[in-house]
């Protein structure tokens, strides 16, 4: 599905660079979060079940249709900024930057442990890389976790950078994580292409002028929520060699 709204795409062959979303659009997003969150969300609380399910609510969780919604503070948002919002649920003590580095440790911890990838990720990224197109992550979560998340896949060798919330970048949609992998690769942003389930990693994309902008439909956001914001629509990502082909 292409969108003719955006600006228009550049040519595959014009892409060097594919920066991608992480949870949604390489990993998935409910197999590997959700029982973290529930985790966290319930050790905050002390243990009072209603709390944590709250704090669920405000993270995003959809207690009807069971998931996380797009562009919700757990699907698309830093770790810190799901502190801020639930530090004001917990005691008057709690302290959003605690509360962060504290979820950042337990996520880190969690290692490979819970993570499923939406595809083989290293099948993925070395067709990419015989096409002379170098891979990198741009996620809302911490660099340390999505390091580890790419070591357990047998990903992590294949990419070319490795951004998060806390890398130095600006958060998402800012457009500083996308200039800092133009930056360490060599390239001018409408080289790049961005790929993400958001419409965060979209408005990411748009602000820093990249060629390319690919929506997937395997994470939290819905054909609704893209359709107007990226270029083109995929199932997944698997599906995004066949489409660099085709725009050859």
């Amino acid at each position: 599905m292409t969108n003719d709204k955006a600006m228009a795409p550049r040519k595959a062959g014009s892409i060097s660079a594919i920066l991608f979303d992480k949870d949604g659009t390489l990993i998935d997003f409910n197999s590997t979060w959700r029982a973290a969150f529930e985790e966290v969300a319930l050790a905050l609380s002390g243990g009072d079940a209603d709390l944590a399910r709250r704090l669920l609510v405000v993270g995003g969780w959809d207690e009807i249709d069971q998931r996380f919604l797009a562009g919700s503070l757990c699907a698309a948002a830093s770790t810190r900024e799901i502190a801020e919002a639930w530090a004001e649920l917990l005691p008057a003590r709690a302290d959003p930057g605690r509360i962060t580095d504290y979820m950042d440790r337990r996520f880190a911890l969690a290692g490979g442990q819970t993570v499923k990838a939406v595809t083989p990720l290293p099948q993925v990224f070395a067709t990419l890389k015989a096409r002379g197109i170098m891979p990198g992550i741009a996620t809302s979560d911490s660099e340390r976790r999505a390091r580890n998340c790419m070591r357990s896949l047998d990903a992590l060798a294949l990419l070319d950078f490795v951004a998060g919330y806390d890398s130095g970048h600006g958060r998402k949609p800012e457009p500083g994580m996308v200039f800092a992998f133009c930056s360490a690769l060599g390239l001018e942003p409408a080289k790049v292409a961005v790929v993400g389930d958001n419409g965060h990693d979209m408005e990411m994309g748009r602000q820093a002028g990249v060629g390319l902008l690919v929506g997937v439909l395997s994470g939290t956001g819905l054909a609704a929520d893209l359709e107007g914001e990226a270029h083109y629509l995929l199932p997944d990502i698997s599906h995004l060699p066949a489409l660099l082909q085709q725009l050859d």
